[in-house]
C-alpha cells in the first residue's frame, strides 16, 4: 500500500469549498473580501452546484493582491488624491486652531472684537471735550475697572491716553 504525506499537517487538500465563509478561511481573508472579489471581472466564480474551486480562487486572490502592490495611480488620480488629502489636512488644522482660540477665550486671554469696540467707543465718547489731565485720569480709571486691568496696565494706559490726547489736540489745532 502506497502512502503520501501532506506538505504540512494543516494543508487544505480539498478541491472545492461549499461557502464563502470556507473560501475566505482557505484564502486567509475576510468574507467581505470574497464578496468584493465576486464582483470583480475575471473572478473564477462558482461551479454548477454553487461551490468554489480552490485552485483558481487561490490564483485569482494571489494575482489580485500582487496587482494592488504593483498598481500605480495615474497622474490625474494621484493629483486628485493628494488634493483631497491636503483639503482634509487644512480642515483638521482649521478645527484645531478654532478649538485653541475658543480655549484661549475661556481662559480670559482673548476678548471679542465687539466688546473692545464698544468699550473704546464709550471711552472716546468720554474723552471728547476733555481738556485736562484729571478728566483723562477719571476716564482711564473707569476703563481700568471695566476691563479689570492691573495697576501696571492702568498706568500704561494712562500714559498712552495722555500722549494720544496731546497728539490729538495738536493735530486738531494744526487743522483749525
Amino acid at each position: 500500500m502506497e502512502t503520501f504525506a501532506l506538505e504540512s499537517p494543516s494543508a487544505d487538500v480539498r478541491r472545492f469549498v461549499p461557502s464563502r465563509r470556507e473560501l475566505a478561511a482557505a484564502l486567509g481573508c475576510h468574507e467581505k473580501t470574497v464578496a468584493n472579489m465576486l464582483l470583480e471581472p475575471g473572478n473564477p466564480g462558482t461551479v454548477a452546484n454553487g461551490s468554489y474551486e480552490l485552485e483558481p480562487w487561490r490564483a485569482f486572490f494571489k494575482s489580485r493582491t500582487e496587482g494592488k502592490d504593483a498598481f500605480a495611480l495615474g497622474d490625474d488620480a494621484r493629483e486628485a488624491k493628494l488634493e483631497h488629502r491636503n483639503v482634509l489636512i487644512r480642515e483638521r488644522k482649521a478645527r484645531a486652531e478654532k478649538a485653541e482660540l475658543e480655549a484661549a477665550k475661556l481662559r480670559g486671554e482673548l476678548v471679542d472684537v465687539a466688546d473692545v469696540e464698544k468699550t473704546v467707543t464709550e471711552f472716546c465718547g468720554r474723552l471728547k471735550g476733555i481738556h485736562h489731565r484729571a478728566a483723562t485720569v477719571d476716564a482711564v480709571n473707569a476703563l481700568s475697572v471695566e476691563l479689570e486691568l492691573t495697576r501696571d496696565q492702568s498706568a500704561k494706559l494712562l500714559l498712552f491716553m495722555e500722549k494720544f490726547h496731546t497728539d490729538f489736540c495738536a493735530k486738531v489745532s494744526e487743522r483749525g
